[in-house]
């Protein structure tokens, strides 16, 4: 493959992952071998996501699977920049996480200690259970990406971390008011 002159001087190469690469369960025809032949020229590559469900190394896994060669090291996904964002302001106490394992798992790397995965086993809540509710003590921030197990009862710990504490930080991974998926987007 000959590069084109208007790529032949770049070093690096920035992909996006979801629409970009696959769509939903399938691979974008040619993209696989698109990114082997920019390595085989000596082209860097980094996988950027603003999706925050997965890990780094998740995501490497995930590309994996659907046939590029990638490591955790070339994937820069939100809930990395987040973890390292509240890590480079040396952020004390812990968070409270509206989204998926994969967020955890990057700020839990950042040395964040991560509240509420344990939300999502509250399918079913009655009024009560929100006045007995009980907030953490240590938690200075509120973080919020998707989250698939959303529920009433993490909506109202969210908002009472925020409600008892102005100081509570609320970070959002990403802006995204629609999600790419193979059906069209949601």
């Amino acid at each position: 493959m000959d590069l084109s002159s208007s790529i032949r001087d770049l070093d690096w190469f920035l992909f996006d992952l979801d629409g970009v690469l696959w769509q939903g369960h399938h691979v974008i025809d040619g993209a696989p071998e698109t990114i082997k032949r920019l390595r085989e020229h000596g082209k860097k590559v980094l996988f950027v996501t603003n999706n925050a469900t997965r890990s780094r190394t998740m995501n490497a896994e995930h590309l994996k699977s659907m046939g590029f060669d990638a490591s955790p090291d070339e994937v820069v996904c939100s809930a990395y920049v987040t973890a390292e964002h509240l890590r480079m302001r040396n952020h004390e106490g812990a968070v409270y996480l509206i989204g998926e394992r994969g967020c955890a798992d990057e700020l839990e790397l950042a040395g964040i200690r991560v509240r509420g995965l344990e939300d999502g086993e509250h399918t079913h809540m009655k009024q009560a259970d929100v006045a007995m509710r009980s907030l953490a003590d240590d938690v200075r921030a509120v973080v919020v990406g998707l989250d698939t197990h959303i529920n009433y009862f993490k909506l109202s710990q969210a908002v009472g971390y925020l409600l008892r504490d102005p100081s509570c930080e609320l970070i959002a991974t990403n802006p995204d008011t629609t999600f790419p998926a193979s059906g069209g987007r949601l």
